[in-house]
């Protein structure tokens, strides 16, 4: 099997993106975290189009559990490994935000997760993909959005665009010493009157000597 690049991971995640119905991806990231169902249509993606390979759900380690594998063909050996984290652009519109400084922490903790698996070589390619959804306008639709009140407190102070980048600067500074970043965007097409993107950013492969939770 053939390493697992991030230009290859992103090509198949924005393939991922493109296979919701119109207006499906903004519904499900507007009503909760779409964080499970991007890893369970990720997972089917890779399982259907890596040759020699299985791709596990929730794999099981000496470490605990871990997001998505992909394994060798008899589903013992990791070739790659990834953890996935779902959040929006509102928590991290300043880098010290403390659900910024929190998600930091869980991120590098996952890092850490992927870092200390027994089965670990030196080919295995380790990645972290953060996921933030980020509506173009307060969304219509009252308590079915489940982050209405902190989107629409956000996108008022600091607007659409200026919350956006402002979200990039706090990722990049908060998380950049995990290795390096790919950036992108998944439409997520229109639900509840707002177009809605999905920025993202592929970590990896996972370098060392990022700083422990907290420090």
């Amino acid at each position: 099997m053939k390493r697992i690049s991030p230009e290859g991971l992103i090509a198949i995640l924005e393939d991922v993106a493109a296979s919701y119905a119109p207006g499906e991806l903004a519904y499900l990231a507007l009503t909760s975290k779409p964080e499970l169902t991007v890893r369970d249509r990720l997972a089917w993606a890779l399982q259907t189009r890596l040759a020699g390979a299985v791709v596990a759900r929730e794999w099981r380690n000496t470490v605990g559990w871990i997001d998505l594998a992909v394994l060798d063909t008899a589903g013992d050996s990791p070739r790659a490994l990834l953890e996935l984290k779902a959040a929006y652009t509102f928590d991290f519109a300043r880098p010290d935000r403390p659900s910024a400084i929190n998600y930091r922490n869980k991120i590098i903790a996952d890092a850490e997760k992927l870092r200390s698996t027994d089965a670990v070589s030196h080919d295995m390619q380790l990645y972290v993909l953060l996921l933030l959804t980020h509506p173009m306008g307060i969304p219509s639709g009252g308590t079915a959005i489940k982050y209405r009140p902190g989107l629409s407190a956000a996108l008022r102070a600091y607007g659409p665009e200026p919350l956006r980048h402002m979200a990039e600067h706090s990722v990049r500074a908060l998380l950049s010493c995990l290795g390096p970043m790919h950036q992108g965007t998944l439409e997520g097409g229109t639900a509840f009157g707002v177009r809605v993107t999905i920025d993202y950013w592929l970590i990896g492969p996972l370098a060392t000597g990022c700083p422990e939770p907290g420090a």
